[in-house]
């Protein structure tokens, strides 16, 4: 029986010592890991062919002197250092030189155990000059090209590999497959492989915190999303008429620029507001809305909003630009803060509604918006409903009444909020002109 298990031992740790050094130094075929179970790598069937060989020599017989424990005991050195440098990163030449010099003092072990008369001294001399022609053919190779590391892409490596990321790792699992297989094939150095661990560490949890914003946004726009879709394709089938010579005249004054009454305006308002049909008051000829005005208006606001391109006004022009309505819907929705207050303005009372454009400062200059007319508390309390239902979780605010009637609903570019509104003056009001 015992001398079964030498045999089979001395012959099965040659066997994987040999298939690990020939995957690790890139000379023989690439073994399939990935088709093999989780613990059947490299790295393993090194350490096992080392276990096989140490009990193959001592339980063989022979004479266990100074040179045999030498020979054995550098033996297993080599392969346990050939071991710890074999990270995740991959098997290098270097390795491959560890184990070819371990393998090396295992046979020169096995002869000093076999033979009863040895020179200590030619022993030593004898294995080390062993040892340092494989290294130096090895590192000839190497050079030549011949030998080239391989990676430790096995499913035992690449567990490890994902057992030190967060557990969202798992989800880019397909993404890690290829990342692991290119890193792979550079020699890694420990460090080098935990600042890599890190690294994708940090990566991945931005990529969650990243994709956990968006999924609240997207939570709470996707039913805003799809209703200006539906207003976009609408609008895009409208027969729009062409601005006149005279539309396309310079205007000085909020008066001319807001345009209510212009087919364009017109048709372009009724278009996004009929999303919410019906009349835009409680009693007729009021600007005073209802829920449904309050709809109307709040669908505009988000619309405009929402594909509005920000463009200054001419820098070197002794007066203010204002852009006619008209215009800045045949220019795509494009302008300023003025330009789009009187859009807006002009929208609002396209459908039936009052509004009017206020001027204040900001920090860094002035600022124009739009304001709708809502009208006393009561009716106040009900545009707040309105806005609770479209816009959850937003403060809504207002100047403070001058009296009874006086609720406004900013539509600066945040509906319901201000950009800034300090020291505001009316300079555009429904039903009055003013000389601007």
């Amino acid at each position: 029986m015992k001398i079964w298990i030498i045999r089979i031992s001395g012959s099965a740790g040659s066997l994987l010592s040999l298939a690990s050094l020939s995957y690790a130094s890139g000379l023989g075929p690439e073994l399939p890991l990935q088709d093999l179970p989780d613990y059947i790598t490299p790295a393993s069937a090194a350490a096992a062919g080392t276990v096989l060989l140490d009990l193959y020599l001592l339980l063989s017989s022979g004479y266990k002197r100074l040179p045999f424990w030498s020979a054995l005991f550098t033996a297993n050195v080599f392969m346990i250092w050939a071991l710890r440098d074999t990270g995740i990163a991959s098997f290098s030449p270097g390795t491959a030189a560890l184990i070819a010099g371990g393998g090396v003092l295992f046979a020169a072990a096995r002869t000093a155990e076999a033979n009863p008369v040895i020179s200590t001294r030619r022993f030593f001399l004898t294995a080390l000059t062993a040892v340092t022609v494989v290294f130096g053919t090895l590192y000839i190779l190497e050079i030549e090209g011949h030998i080239v590391s391989r990676p430790l892409f096995y499913p035992a490596g690449f567990h490890q590999f994902l057992s030190l990321l967060p557990d969202e790792a798992m989800k880019y699992r397909d993404e890690l497959i290829s990342y692991f297989e290119r890193k792979g094939k550079d020699r890694l150095t420990r460090e080098e492989e935990h600042a890599l661990t890190e690294e994708l560490s940090r990566r991945i949890e931005d990529l969650e915190a990243d994709r956990k914003r968006f999924e609240e946004v997207r939570a709470k726009n996707l039913a805003l999303e799809r209703e200006i879709e539906q207003l976009h394709i609408r609008l895009r089938d409208m027969d729009l008429p062409v601005l006149s010579e005279d539309d396309l005249q310079k205007v000085a004054t909020y008066n001319e620029a807001v345009r209510p009454d212009s087919p364009l305006v017109r048709d372009f308002a009724v278009g996004i507001a009929s999303e919410y049909p019906g009349p835009y008051s409680h009693n007729t000829g009021s600007p005073v809305p209802g829920r449904n005005g309050i709809r109307q208006i709040l669908s505009l606001h988000r619309y405009i909003s929402g594909r509005w391109r920000y463009v200054n006004d001419p820098l070197f022009i002794e007066t203010d630009y204002y852009s006619p309505a008209d215009r800045t819907i045949a220019a795509g929705l494009s302008g300023d803060c003025d330009d789009f207050a009187i859009l807006l303005t002009a929208c609002v009372e396209a459908v039936g509604g009052g509004a009017r454009i206020l001027h204040g400062t900001c920090a860094d200059g002035g600022h124009a918006w739009c304001e709708v007319y809502i009208g006393n508390a009561s009716a106040w309390r009900e545009a707040l409903a309105v806005c609770g239902e479209l816009y959850p979780g937003r403060t809504i605010s207002c100047l403070t009444p001058r009296g009874a009637d006086d609720y406004w609903l900013s539509l600066d570019w945040q509906a319901g909020a201000y950009s800034c509104a300090e020291e505001p003056v009316i300079a555009y009001q429904s039903g009055w002109r003013d000389t601007r």
